[in-house]
């Protein structure tokens, strides 16, 4: 256990984000008092979780929700000193932590993996809350994109079957709240992460896959923001999906007459069809996965399945986007071990700009086994 009293931090320079993923952290990390905020707030987290932390048998409850945040670039060096001599240094390399239960009853789980000289060693904490509100102490909005990572799941998938088509029918006439997340929260996360894309092929024209794209609403609103998408292809297999995107694209003359040909609209069982063949053989440069390979929409060997087929229908540098409102089966280290570079795991909308409160969601972007790296960062030492 980490005692605060007479300490020195040690914490990493601001990172310089040349390449479009990850996203850049929602503030600019580059102030001594945002610094000495970010470190304040992971202090205070952890005193929050040694202050709660109770003893208990873990309860046989099933995980609801996850968050994890990489500190392994931040250099977060804590010095303790005696009679003015450093007597240790800890390094906190990630916080990570599980929500266990349901609304009634749960149970965070909270895990310090650190590091000293001796070598890794962890502490675990308890604590009840009926919300993870805990979350608030954690510094997400001086995160980048692949600093940190939330999600549900996983759930049993017999307890969350997969909806017909007329029941995906019937649900967009009845939830609008989660018609209103899609338009609020995740369309325009895709229109920032293909924009994005687009530095990738150095903002020369390219080629876009919806997979289980709907109704169009989203190809559309990708065609607006994006002009370099030089060919678009939405394929479904709802025909009253597919219906109402033809519509869109044939006599939906409130979009741009570009837009409207640049968009191509097959049906077909994505499960099943040959969308090699169906994107004409020619790889792609983005595929998009909208609302697919989560529960409710496809069962797990099926997304599984999807997400292999998924390498022969992309050019060599080639990513996927991932993003829904249902639970995603899979979260980045899934990813990797499929063989997928993770480029992005998370991304943040703001909720209380005053109180840097944002709201967290997942967005995944993938590619095929391209190897990076980059060197250690230069630490920078504050005083609080």
């Amino acid at each position: 256990m980490i005692s605060f009293n007479n300490l020195e931090c040690s914490i990493g320079r601001d990172e310089h984000y040349s390449s479009p993923f990850p996203f850049p952290p929602v503030q600019k990390y580059n102030l001594e008092s945002q610094k000495e905020q970010f470190i304040n707030m992971v202090i205070k987290f952890y005193k929050y979780c040694q202050r709660s932390n109770v003893s208990t048998n873990l309860p046989n409850y099933l995980r609801r929700y996850f968050y994890s945040c990489d500190f392994s670039k931040k250099n977060i060096v804590f010095l303790q000193e005696k009679d003015g001599n450093t007597v240790s240094k800890t390094e906190i390399k990630s916080i990570s932590g599980v929500v266990l239960g349901d609304e009634s009853s749960q149970l965070q789980i909270w895990t310090f993996s650190m590091a000293r000289e001796e070598g890794l060693f962890s502490e675990s904490y308890m604590v009840r809350e009926h919300h993870p509100d805990v979350i608030k102490y954690l510094p997400f909005f001086l995160l980048d994109g692949n600093e940190y990572e939330v999600g549900e799941g996983p759930y049993l998938e017999g307890n969350i079957p997969v909806l017909t088509d007329k029941k995906w029918d019937d649900w967009k006439l009845k939830m609008k709240s989660s018609i209103q997340h899609y338009r609020e929260r995740i369309y325009p996360i895709f229109q920032k992460g293909l924009v994005a894309a687009s530095a990738l092929f150095n903002h020369q024209n390219f080629s876009v896959l919806d997979i289980g794209g709907g109704d169009g609403e989203l190809a559309f609103s990708l065609l607006e923001s994006c002009p370099l998408i030089e060919t678009y292809t939405l394929i479904d297999g709802n025909q009253v999906s597919v219906d109402l995107a033809l519509e869109r694209k044939n006599y939906g003359f409130i979009y741009p007459e570009e837009d409207r040909k640049r968009l191509q609209v097959k049906q077909g069982d994505i499960t099943k069809m040959d969308l090699f063949n169906a994107i004409g053989e020619k790889p792609v440069d983005v595929i998009v996965l909208c609302g697919v390979i989560a529960y409710q929409v496809l069962s797990f060997q099926a997304s599984q399945a999807l997400l292999q087929r998924c390498k022969k229908l992309l050019k060599d540098k080639g990513v996927i986007l991932i993003a829904s409102h249902s639970p995603c089966y899979f979260n980045a280290s899934d990813f990797q071990n499929m063989g997928w570079e993770v480029l992005n795991k998370s991304y943040q909308y703001p909720l209380d700009l005053n109180k840097n409160e944002y709201g967290l969601e997942p967005f995944y972007v993938l590619r095929g086994n391209c190897k990076t790296s980059s060197g250690p960062k230069q630490p920078v030492l504050i005083r609080i």
